[in-house]
């Protein structure tokens, strides 16, 4: 038996590494890499004084290439940007919040009074409708005098609402002509900020139709990389040192293959100064906790965070998320 878990744990192993790209195989290798160390640390510490020489040595390579999986991820993920002893006296504080609002809310005043409560200095919103911008124009109007909106039925509408002036909107869109990425450029007195507003590719299709559902993932695995490359050759085009910030509703667990490749050009907020778990989704009556990460504020060029956090209160189907920036 000792055999037979040694051997399926490095089986497991071997292919999720040869297949870490996947968009199934690699979750899964991000998802359980350490329960795979742990089952392969105990049954090669049973089998020490067994006769298994071959599986032993199977084992122990396995465990050295999960180890070493996780070493290079590390290594090549971006690092918080730290600042210089002479420059930390001179810092700013960025408040910052990004909120799927959720286009079939029925209590927005919820919202709002998370948003009312966080005061973010630029406030960054997912699936806002026509009558979301009526009540977001209402409610912040005199608060945030700088806005930059796109409104739409459904899922796509964005906007940005900012204490400081905004200049340079670009749109990206999806092949229905449908935003997924909103770039402004906020014009902070410190110097400009590039912000990307983003709500890449929903995987919910996937989930309402369980038969096809690996078919459908993996198209919309798909759409969302190349959706996130985009992005990416966009923000290459400015000044590496420029602060930027990619913020909204990824649709991207923080155990996929696309997470991790985010990961080596952004810094993840919630990695540097959040507390476990951070789960943003679902916000459901038939579940009584979250249970995923699904929104996110990253961060490229001359800036960082000092804290991290998810509203507790919603009426959405996200929670919104919290980070309090320095540059």
């Amino acid at each position: 038996m000792l055999r037979f878990f040694t051997l399926f744990f490095s089986f497991c192993t071997i292919l999720g590494i040869i297949a870490r790209e996947h968009f199934i195989l690699g979750s899964l290798l991000l998802f359980s890499r350490w329960i795979l160390v742990i089952g392969l640390l105990f049954a090669l510490l049973l089998l020490r004084k067994k006769a298994f020489k071959k599986t032993k040595i199977i084992g122990i390579i396995s465990l050295v290439l999960l180890l070493a999986d996780w070493t290079y991820d590390q290594l090549s993920f971006a690092k918080a940007y730290v600042f210089k002893s002479e420059q930390k006296q001179n810092l700013t504080i960025l408040k910052v919040l990004s909120f799927n609002v959720y286009f079939k809310c029925k209590s927005p005043q919820v919202n709002i009074n998370t948003i009312l409560e966080y005061d973010p200095d630029i406030l960054f919103c997912q699936e806002i409708t026509p009558q979301w911008k009526d009540i977001l124009d209402k409610a912040l109007q005199q608060k945030y005098p700088h806005q930059k909106i796109i409104a739409l039925r459904g899922t796509h509408g964005v906007g940005v609402y900012s204490k400081f002036p905004l200049s340079e909107e670009q749109q990206l869109n999806n092949s229905h002509r449908l935003p997924y990425a909103h770039l402004v450029t906020v014009n902070h007195p410190k110097g400009k900020i590039i912000t990307a507003n983003t709500h890449l590719a929903s995987p919910a299709i996937a989930f309402e139709n369980p038969s096809n559902f690996i078919s459908l993932y993996q198209i919309n695995s798909a759409e969302r990389k190349k959706q996130w490359k985009a992005l990416n050759r966009i923000l290459a085009k400015h000044n590496p040192s420029t602060p930027k910030l990619i913020v909204g509703d990824l649709n991207t667990l923080d155990y996929e293959p696309l997470y991790r490749t985010m990961r080596k050009t952004c810094v993840d907020t919630y990695q540097v100064a959040g507390e476990w778990p951070g789960f943003t989704f679902p916000n459901s009556n038939k579940l009584p906790f979250k249970t995923a990460r699904l929104d996110y504020i990253l961060l490229h060029g001359n800036i960082s965070t000092h804290k991290t956090s998810v509203a507790p209160k919603s009426s959405s189907d996200h929670f919104a998320v919290y980070a309090a920036l320095q540059f």
